[in-house]
């Protein structure tokens, strides 16, 4: 089932830059909502 696994790797992938950007407001001191882009 292709459809499945796309979703899985969607949800995956949007946890991943979840995690990472709020690993890194952590170590700006910031909040979630920090300008990591800048």
């Amino acid at each position: 089932m292709p459809f499945i696994i796309g979703l899985a790797v969607v949800i995956l992938a949007i946890s991943l830059r979840n995690l990472i950007s709020m690993e890194n407001s952590l170590e700006e001191g910031r909040g979630p909502q920090g300008e990591t882009l800048s």
